[in-house]
C-alpha cells in the first residue's frame, strides 16, 4: 500500500519535504540577514537620534542657566560708587558662552562700551559652557533656521547679553531697549535645534524649534 502511494506521488511530481530536517537554507539565511541588518540599522538611527536630542536639551538648558547666573550676579551686586564694574553678561560664540564683567578702567560706568573686552571673561567651571561636538550656537533674532557657518552671528561673529545694575538693564550687543530681543540658536543641524530667548525687559525663555 505504501509503496504505491509513493509511486502516486513520484508521479504527481511531489517530493519528499526537507522541512524536517535541521538548519536553513541559503535563501532563507540572506532574508534573515537582511531583515537583521534593517532593524539594527533603524535602532541605531534612533538611538543617535534620541542621543542628539538629549544633548541638544541639555546644552540648552546649561546655556539658560548661564544666562540666569549672568543676571543673577547683577541683581545681587552692589556697584559702589567708583566701582569699576558696571555689569555682568554672557559673550556667546560659535562653540562657547562665557560669562564676562563689563569694566571701566577709569571714570563712570556711563562709558562703559557695554561689550565684552577680551580678559573680562571668568574663568570657574561655572562660568562658562563649552557645546559638545557637533552641536554649535547661532543668532535666529531674525527668524528662519540656524545656520552652519561662524559668521552666523553677523559682522562681529559673536553676541553679547549684558546685565548691568540696578534694575538691571538688559543690553543686547550693547543696545537697550524693552523691544530689544536676542533669540540664541542651539543647534545640531538646521532642522534640529533648541532656542533661547531673552527679551529687552530680562526675561529670559527656552522653545525648541
Amino acid at each position: 500500500m505504501n509503496r504505491v502511494r509513493i509511486s502516486e506521488e513520484k508521479k504527481a511530481g511531489f517530493r519528499p519535504s526537507s522541512r524536517g530536517e535541521k538548519g536553513f537554507t541559503l535563501m532563507e539565511l540572506v532574508i534573515t540577514m537582511a531583515v537583521l541588518a534593517v532593524v539594527m540599522g533603524a535602532a541605531t538611527s534612533a538611538g543617535v537620534g534620541r542621543k542628539t536630542q538629549f544633548n541638544l536639551s541639555v546644552s540648552q538648558e546649561k546655556t539658560r542657566a548661564l544666562i540666569s547666573r549672568a543676571k543673577g550676579l547683577a541683581l545681587n551686586s552692589l556697584i559702589s560708587q567708583g566701582s569699576n564694574i558696571c555689569g555682568y553678561g554672557v559673550h556667546i560664540t560659535y562653540d562657547k558662552a562665557v560669562i564676562f564683567t563689563d569694566r571701566v578702567g577709569a571714570g563712570t560706568c556711563d562709558g562703559s562700551d557695554r561689550r565684552y573686552t577680551p580678559g573680562e571673561e571668568l574663568v570657574g567651571g561655572a562660568d562658562q559652557v563649552v557645546l559638545d561636538q557637533g552641536i554649535y550656537y547661532s543668532d535666529v533674532s531674525g527668524g528662519g533656521s540656524p545656520s552652519q557657518v561662524r559668521s552666523s552671528f553677523g559682522g562681529p561673529g559673536y553676541m553679547d547679553v549684558l546685565f548691568a545694575p540696578p534694575d538691571p538693564t538688559t543690553y543686547i550687543n550693547a543696545i537697550s531697549g524693552v523691544n530689544q530681543r536676542a533669540i540664541l540658536g542651539v543647534a545640531y543641524s538646521s532642522q534640529n535645534f533648541r532656542k533661547i530667548t531673552v527679551e529687552g525687559t530680562g526675561l529670559i525663555s527656552v522653545s525648541s524649534y
